[in-house]
């Protein structure tokens, strides 16, 4: 579990890809204040600047399975191209969407099926940085 501390030159840092924003500020809310750095972007596009204009890394890729005009996957493949060692958490409201996928059981453990509570985030995140680390 994090515990809350500001963030330093350290603290890993979240890239969040979601377009509702309820969902977002929830999201945002309960990352930083476990002393994460979570940078925002509302969808594909906007994620890929940040990625690319960001100095710092990106430890970790926390976005819906299915985007507009893009899959989550797909983004985490295009992101990856510059930065191979970053983690990716997918949110889905349907565990049946993930099973139709050809990798399937690659992403069965990426996957944050929605709704899900503050604890369970917080650990598949922590579990996942800390696999990346």
């Amino acid at each position: 579990m994090f515990i809350f501390c500001a963030p330093s030159a350290d603290t890993p840092t979240i890239l969040l890809v979601e377009e509702l924003e309820p969902l977002c500020s929830w999201l945002k809310f309960n990352l930083e204040s476990a002393g994460l750095l979570v940078l925002h972007a509302a969808d594909y596009n906007e994620a890929l600047r940040i990625s690319a204009s960001h100095a710092g890394s990106i430890d970790l890729l926390l976005t819906s399975m299915r985007l507009p005009g893009l899959s989550g996957p797909v983004l985490a493949f295009l992101l990856r191209v510059r930065r191979p060692h970053m983690a990716a958490l997918y949110m889905s409201k349907n565990l049946a969407e993930m099973m139709e996928m050809p990798d399937a059981k690659e992403f069965i453990a990426s996957l944050l099926t929605r709704p899900f509570s503050r604890e369970i985030l917080l650990r598949r995140v922590s579990v996942l940085l800390s696999a990346h680390a």
